[in-house]
């Protein structure tokens, strides 16, 4: 999302200190609204286009003993058979895949899944999807893919 300051401030030493600090604009006061739709139009497709290259140079799949994850058709499959997982539960999937054997911590699943920190005194919802999603493994005989590490997370075994 740019970010695009508006001030009155004009001298360059604000400007250059606006850019530094993360604007990826600086307009001064007195400005045109069609100046400032240009510009906020100009970003984004910036933005889109930097946003779409990255997508597609990143992998889009993950396979891990037969069990395949794809982030562009947003499925699961362990050899033929698809697996319907939720958003949440492909999500989660698709983290623990990202390194397999190493051990994601509960609380930064929670944080890079929700975005957020899980409140004191709540259930994490993460060890519910975990379980769904060992419920939808389990259904079609698939064991033992994601691993509790008691006190710390999971892990995907690899």
């Amino acid at each position: 999302m740019p970010i695009i300051m508006l001030t009155a401030l004009e001298d360059s030493f604000h400007r250059v200190q606006g850019l530094n600090i993360g604007a990826d604009d600086y307009i001064v006061k007195p400005f045109e609204p069609s100046e400032l739709i240009a510009r906020i139009n100009s970003h984004f497709r910036r933005s889109y286009v930097f946003t779409k290259n990255i997508v597609n140079t990143i992998n889009c799949d993950r396979e891990v003993n037969n069990l395949k994850i794809s982030i562009k058709t947003h499925k699961v499959y362990y050899g033929n058979t698809e697996i319907e997982l939720t958003p949440k539960e492909f999500d989660i999937l698709w983290l623990l895949m990202e390194e397999p054997g190493k051990v994601y911590n509960m609380d930064d699943i929670h944080y890079k899944i929700w975005g957020e920190k899980v409140l004191e005194n709540e259930v994490n919802p993460v060890m519910v999807h975990v379980r769904r999603i060992r419920s939808k493994f389990e259904k079609i005989g698939l064991k033992s893919v994601i691993v509790t590490v008691w006190g710390v997370g999971y892990k995907i075994n690899g």
